[in-house]
């Protein structure tokens, strides 16, 4: 009887390491990248009346995170300081004639659109949005400005 129970006891034991180290590969298992809390983000990709438009929203935020927009040779990049989680939309049908395709950088820190034609980037904070504007390069005037509902809920806040 007492070998049942030496044998018990170790069986117990080796299930205990077991569970300890299936544990562990499963937290090893885990990407890097949902252990860091990137900030999630919203692209809305619109045709408007004679230009294109972006819209970045950060839901959760009250600001936008550090980033950088630049644009050359038919490519806009909008890059951030800490990665990012953001769905692209299928951008060539949600503004087919300004964008081709859309990716995320492998890191997760940017994104990058390719457009159709050259064009002027006009960009606005808004809280924890940012509009970017794509402009014909025969652009006149002002730019768009923001719509009035942003306008008004930003005078709320205030």
């Amino acid at each position: 009887m007492t070998n049942s129970g030496a044998l018990l006891g170790m069986a117990v034991a080796a299930a205990r390491r077991l569970v300890v180290v299936a544990a562990l590969l499963f937290a090893l298992a885990v990407p890097v990248s949902t252990a860091l809390a990137a900030d999630k983000a919203q692209l809305i990709a619109t045709e408007e009346a004679g230009f294109g438009r972006l819209i970045m929203s950060f839901p959760g935020r009250l600001d936008l995170p550090e980033y950088e927009v630049r644009y050359d040779n038919n490519v806009l990049a909008i890059e951030f300081a800490e990665p990012i989680s953001i769905p692209l939309p299928d951008i060539s049908s949600a503004m087919p004639g300004y964008a081709t395709i859309a990716r995320t950088d492998p890191d997760n820190r940017g994104i990058r659109i390719g457009l159709r034609n050259a064009v002027t980037v006009n960009r606005m904070e808004a809280g924890e949005q940012l509009y970017i504007d794509l402009l014909p390069t025969g652009w006149q005037g002002l730019p768009p400005s923001l719509p009035e509902a942003v306008v008004a809920e930003l005078a709320d806040r205030a």
